[in-house]
C-alpha cells in the first residue's frame, strides 16, 4: 500500500454487511504523521486479504496506538431496522454516521479530510441520511471505491471492524453452542440452521432474530 502524499486522515470502513450470521460493525479511524509512525512497520492492508489470526493480532495492537471509533449493529438491532427501513445501505449509512461523527468531534480542532469506502454515491448517502435524521450528520469529503486498498486509515478502519465483528460472531457462537460460519455459504448455513432448529427446538423461530439477517435467502 503506498503511504505517498500522507495527510491527516479519518477513514472508515464495515464489516459484516455479506455475512448471514451476525450484524455488521463500522469503524472510523484518525491518522496524522504522529500515528503513522507508531502503526508503519505493521503489515497493514484491506482486512478481507489479511487471515482471521493477523486480523485479531493486527487490530488489537492498532486498538492501542491509534484513535478509532466503532459503531456495532447487532444482528437483534439490524433486523429491526432492516424492517423500518427495507434498505441494507440505510442501516450502513446510519452505522458510519455514528462511527465517523464521534471521531469527527474528538478531533473538532484538527484539519482532516474524511475518506469513506463507497457503498452509494454521495446523492444516495445524503438521501439515506435524510431518512435517517440523525442528531448529528459526519462530513465526508470522499466517497470512493476500495478504499481499503488506497487509504491506510481506511485499511485499519477494516482491520478494526473486522475485529469487533469476528467478536460478535463467537459470542453468539458461544451463547448458542454452535460454531456459525462467516460469509454466505447456503451449504453451510442450511447444515448450522438444522443444527439450531435441533437446539433451540421451539425457540428457533424466537431466536432466529437474534442470530442472522431475516431479509437474506436461506
Amino acid at each position: 500500500m503506498s503511504m505517498n502524499n500522507f495527510i491527516n486522515t479519518i477513514g472508515a470502513d464495515e464489516v459484516g454487511i455479506g455475512d448471514f450470521f451476525g450484524g455488521i460493525v463500522t469503524s472510523a479511524v484518525f491518522l496524522n504523521k504522529d500515528y503513522f509512525e507508531k502503526i508503519k512497520t505493521l503489515n497493514i492492508k484491506d482486512s478481507k486479504k489479511l487471515t482471521i489470526n493477523s486480523v485479531i493480532e493486527l487490530a488489537k495492537k492498532l486498538i492501542k496506538l491509534i484513535p478509532y471509533s466503532t459503531s456495532i449493529i447487532s444482528v437483534k438491532q439490524y433486523n429491526f431496522l432492516y424492517n423500518k427501513f427495507k434498505n441494507a445501505h440505510i442501516i450502513k449509512t446510519y452505522a458510519h454516521n455514528l462511527a465517523i461523527s464521534k471521531l469527527q468531534k474528538r478531533f473538532s480542532n484538527e484539519k482532516y479530510i474524511t475518506i469513506l469506502d463507497q457503498y452509494a454515491s454521495k446523492e444516495n448517502y445524503e438521501k439515506y441520511l435524510a431518512i435517517i435524521n440523525p442528531d448529528k450528520i459526519a462530513k465526508i469529503d470522499f466517497f470512493e471505491t476500495k478504499a481499503e486498498n488506497k487509504y491506510i486509515a481506511v485499511a485499519c478502519a477494516s482491520i478494526i471492524a473486522r475485529y469487533y465483528f469476528l467478536k460478535q460472531i463467537a459470542d453468539l457462537s458461544k451463547y448458542y453452542h454452535v460454531n456459525l460460519p462467516l460469509g454466505y455459504n447456503k451449504d453451510k448455513i442450511n447444515i448450522t440452521l438444522n443444527k439450531l432448529k435441533i437446539m433451540l427446538n421451539d425457540n428457533y423461530e424466537k431466536e432466529q432474530y437474534n442470530l442472522f439477517k431475516m431479509h437474506f435467502k436461506h
